[in-house]
């Protein structure tokens, strides 16, 4: 009798402990995911060198991914501490697993919408500057959310629910929503995964021969130069291939490397629990090991920050003045600055 008691009393002990171990995570994503793209989209607004059309796609990233970390996270909190829906009305419930669809879908045609842009701009340059200005780049990102509001219509809202065993607001254990879901990410993800090997591939293949080209050009002119210039022109025409065409192809494709990173981590943190979801009906598996996928695909909305400033020298800079109130300091000064030259120039008059 001891024995079995103390396997009864030791099981509840162990669950709490998990699950204050993963609410500490949890409370940890949500605080370094909210302040990492409030950063992100401080930095792409008030950077002149990043406030680019093709940052737009990384401004809405980062909003999928705040409303991730505001409304998503806290209330998964929540049913980690209770073990239930805590709320009487499941309406909320509902409304709650529509958002963290849309946000996910979301996430997904923002993605895909960055590598066909990487695609445009490196591969059909060409066509860039009609198909990405200001305007048509906004709208593109409008209708990224409204495409990842319709994923939800075709099935209704009667599939949405709290489910028990994710713990969490979502497609509801049924049938139904298991077809569903099936049909959606057959659907969503293999088009999407299609689109990126074609836009990567195609933007490796570019670069890889812009590079050689690139090089047999600067070869070429610089043996050129040797037989028939001076030593400062051959300085100038290096100067000026460097500058024109390596530096601006480098540019380009390290862009791209980024966004190709910030992919893979999306891939990495989401198919895990989309295998379980999709492959794991009966749901055999340990509950802990449900709670695990769950945080990791919730972490990804967390970590596209650090990837930004891991590869690209201006978010790193850009972050750096906006922690240190740098930026706002230099501003205030260049301000009152301007204003006093406006003043002399006035008083002269």
């Amino acid at each position: 009798m001891n024995g079995s008691d103390n396997v009864t009393n030791t099981e509840p002990q162990e669950e709490q402990v998990i699950a204050i171990v993963e609410s500490i995570i949890l409370i940890i994503l949500c605080v370094v995911g909210l302040f990492g793209n409030v950063l992100t989209i401080i930095a792409i607004v008030r950077t002149n060198k990043l406030r680019i059309t093709a940052n737009y796609f990384l401004v809405n990233l980062a909003l999928a991914d705040i409303i991730v970390c505001v409304i998503v996270e806290p209330f998964y909190l929540l049913t980690l501490f209770s073990g239930r829906w805590p709320f009487s009305s499941n309406n909320f419930c509902v409304i709650l697993a529509g958002i963290s669809i849309i946000t996910l879908s979301s996430s997904v045609l923002n993605l895909l919408a960055i590598a066909v842009n990487r695609y445009f701009c490196i591969v059909q340059n060409q066509r860039y500057a009609t198909l990405y200005t200001t305007r048509r780049t906004v709208f593109y990102c409008v209708m990224i959310w409204v495409g990842s509001s319709i994923v939800i219509i075709p099935a209704g809202f009667g599939i949405l629910g709290f489910n028990e065993y994710y713990l969490a607001c979502g497609y509801i254990d049924s049938d139904e929503s298991w077809i569903f879901q099936i049909i959606n990410t057959v659907i969503l993800f293999t088009f999407s995964i299609i689109t990126f090997v074609f836009c990567y591939y195609k933007i490796w293949k570019e670069a890889h021969t812009s590079s050689t080209r690139i090089r047999q050009r600067s070869s070429s002119t610089t043996s050129q130069v040797c037989l028939s210039s001076s030593v400062g022109t051959l300085n100038k025409l290096q100067k000026h291939l460097s500058k024109s065409k390596l530096n601006q192809q480098t540019r380009e494709i390290q862009v791209a490397k980024t966004s190709f990173i910030v992919l893979s981590a999306f891939i990495i943190c989401w198919t895990p629990f989309v295998l379980l979801v999709v492959l794991h009906k009966k749901h055999v598996a340990p509950s802990v090991l449900a709670s695990m996928f769950v945080l990791l695909a919730l972490a990804n909305s967390s970590i596209n920050p650090f990837i930004y400033a891991w590869k690209n020298q201006q978010f790193r800079n850009a972050y750096k003045r906006i922690i240190t109130c740098r930026h706002f300091f230099e501003k205030s000064v260049k301000d009152v600055s301007s204003r006093r030259r406006t003043d002399d120039s006035t008083t002269e008059l």
